[in-house]
């Protein structure tokens, strides 16, 4: 819940009025997705240059990413070292924000994540990116 007793404002997951705050809903539907794959991997913490951080794991041999954005960005590719990920296969987007689900396509190569499409990040973003 926020603290605003002080000089400082402390936000909480909750603001005065018990209205869900965007870390409310990230949490929530983070939740969701990682009880839905079984995650039993601990993730691997990256500084991704130009775009924020993110959190990488496998889960069934397939990569899984956590992003989250330093400010909002189109992104087209991702420059980041990855094991075991396939040259070109299918993704599964979800928006932490507010629970939109799209599938997406992507090509790997040089240590890059190379998108069919590019797509708009403002908000923590959960990638899946499924062998084929």
């Amino acid at each position: 819940v926020d603290h605003d007793r002080g000089y400082f404002v402390h936000n909480g997951f909750v603001d005065r009025r018990y209205n869900p705050r965007l870390t409310a809903m990230v949490f929530r539907h983070l939740y969701g997705i990682l009880k839905k794959i079984n995650l039993l991997q601990r993730g691997v913490w990256k500084n991704v240059q130009g775009v924020g951080n993110l959190i990488s794991f496998t889960n069934d041999g397939d990569i899984c990413l956590i992003l989250f954005p330093e400010k909002e960005t189109e992104l087209k590719t991702l420059n980041v070292s990855l094991n075991s990920i396939t040259k070109k296969g299918s993704g599964w987007i979800v928006d932490l924000s507010n629970g939109i689900e799209s599938k997406c396509g992507y090509a790997y190569s040089d240590q890059r994540i190379k998108f069919e499409k590019p797509f708009l990040i403002s908000a923590p973003l959960f990638l899946k990116l499924i062998k084929d």
